[in-house]
């Protein structure tokens, strides 16, 4: 019984060390693999075994001159004990409707065949039809973002992947002529549709935001990014707002208040930790909360138009109050 119970781990060990078309591994790597595992066997033993899995499972053998090289067949998704559950091959169709775009491609191939099978498996479930039945979606219009060149994509994601530098022609937006970078990615942001590599010029440590549709002429270095220990992707999105345009590295107190519908909203979601609402008596809710000065937070209340009205402080009150007469001498005269 212990021996069989050893053959059945020693083939389980095996079969999880065959990598997925394109992607091979010799008898021998498989040995060594095998030795690491705690499995003495011997390359005969091995090739033994793989002539008996390759009648069970989609494995295929390419032999070049006297070594044979091992695969599972591409279709294939690879051994799966135990099989996924239903939980894991919805959140194989989320991923593949909602996340693929940030993934890089070697991921991609490497998911390709439980995205094809996910949907088959649920079918005949009460999960089947569950990615028809919720949606991500964002607020505004959806936008079409400009097309990134895929050698493009390829090479920043393997870059950032890798932790390695690449050049690039990069066109900055109001200029005609592009311009050939040498950047250390840092990481990767997604903003309404638009792709924006977060990284450093040559030994430069200030960081810069560089969008991929602007790049072409892509080419992998083998010279590692530039250190930047202090850099945190998550720090510099949320607590830097990198992505919000700031006004003052000080943040203010926003008072303003809003119609009776518009404010239900703030019933659930906050604006800032120390929010607090009250109703006036004309029944229009007054906000408070402390913000951090930025370009979005004004185009944010602006998308409410005149169903909000900014209180404190007084400088963004005279913004907005100056914005205002604009409009009103611009759509005050017949088009």
């Amino acid at each position: 019984m212990r021996k069989a119970a050893e053959t059945v781990n020693r083939l389980l060990d095996l079969l999880d060390c065959i990598p997925r078309e394109p992607a091979e591994i010799s008898t021998t790597a498989l040995r060594e693999k095998l030795l690491t595992r705690g499995h003495d066997v011997t390359v005969r033993t091995v090739q033994r075994d793989l002539e008996h899995l390759s009648g069970k499972f989609p494995l295929v053998d390419n032999e070049k001159g006297r070594t044979k090289y091992w695969s599972f067949l591409k279709s294939h998704a690879g051994l799966e004990v135990p099989h996924m559950s239903n939980a894991t091959e919805i959140t194989m169709l989320l991923v593949r409707d909602y996340l693929r775009a940030i993934l890089p491609s070697a991921v991609l191939d490497q998911l390709a065949p439980y995205f094809s099978r996910a949907g088959s498996v649920l079918q005949g479930t009460r999960f089947e039809r569950w990615d028809k039945k919720a949606a991500l979606i964002q607020r505004g219009p959806e936008l079409t973002p400009s097309p990134i060149d895929s050698a493009v994509r390829e090479t920043a994601f393997q870059a950032l992947l890798d932790e390695v530098q690449f050049e690039a022609d990069y066109l900055s937006r109001g200029e005609t002529t592009a311009k050939r970078y040498r950047i250390s990615p840092l990481g990767l942001v997604v903003r309404q549709g638009v792709f924006y590599l977060i990284g450093t010029l040559w030994e430069y440590t200030d960081v810069r935001q560089f969008a991929l549709h602007r790049m072409t002429k892509p080419s992998l270095l083998d010279e590692p990014v530039q250190p930047n220990k202090d850099f945190s992707l998550q720090r510099y999105i949320k607590d830097e707002s990198g992505f919000a345009y700031v006004r003052s590295d000080q943040p203010i107190k926003l008072v303003a208040l809003f119609s009776a519908e518009t404010g239900e909203q703030f019933s659930e979601w906050q604006l800032a930790k120390d929010q607090r609402t009250t109703t006036e008596p004309d029944g229009r809710l007054r906000l408070e909360a402390t913000v951090p000065d930025t370009e979005e937070l004004r185009w944010w209340l602006q998308g409410f138009g005149e169903y909000v009205e900014v209180l404190e402080p007084a400088s963004l009150r005279k913004e907005f109050r100056q914005t205002s007469e604009r409009m009103r001498s611009m759509y005050s005269t017949q088009p």
